[in-house]
């Protein structure tokens, strides 16, 4: 609700009023840049939403969706094993492909579907916080044109061989 007389003092309501009559002069519709300011206003709030805070929100829906427990566990505990300590703190409009592969590379080679998981994850949220216009742009955390040329592609990751055994020691 808008302030009326007794919180409005009658010099403020006349110094708004000339401020609306010079912007209708000017082109300008005072409700629809008054709404537009609103939403410019909500846009920058989430600008400064964190990470962390953009996965609660993610994780809270996914909660919906996955029918099993031990998923949403394992979406919470990639996230806050790897994810968070790297880049929990930043604002999702922060954060960019160095970010990511900050958080992927130690485990890439060793925890490949982990790590893989990770970043399908990292990327939900991201796409989330970019569909809420909290970040704009490409998503760091896609795998084609962003992350692709820079990672060893998983299914291309050489698995440790055993040796054969020894056929001597069958004789």
């Amino acid at each position: 609700m808008k302030p009326s007389y007794p919180e409005l003092p009658l010099a403020e309501a006349r110094d708004k009023a000339r401020e609306f009559r010079s912007e209708i002069k000017a082109g300008i519709n005072p409700i629809e840049a008054n709404q537009e300011r609103k939403a410019e206003a909500i846009r920058e709030q989430g600008r400064n939403t964190t990470f962390s805070e953009c996965a609660q929100l993610v994780l809270s829906m996914r909660e919906k969706e996955l029918k099993n427990i031990k998923h949403i566990a394992q979406w919470r505990s990639s996230l806050e094993n790897y994810a968070f300590p790297v880049i929990g703190h930043l604002s999702v409009n922060q954060i960019n492909k160095t970010h990511i592969l900050e958080v992927l590379q130690p485990i890439w080679l060793e925890k490949n579907a982990t790590a893989s998981r990770l970043r399908g994850r990292i990327e939900t949220i991201l796409d989330y916080a970019k569909a809420k216009e909290f970040r704009e742009g490409d998503n760091p955390a896609g795998w084609k044109g962003m992350l692709k040329p820079l990672l060893p592609e998983p299914s291309k990751i050489q698995k440790r061989k055993h040796h054969a055994p020894c056929r001597t020691a069958l004789r």
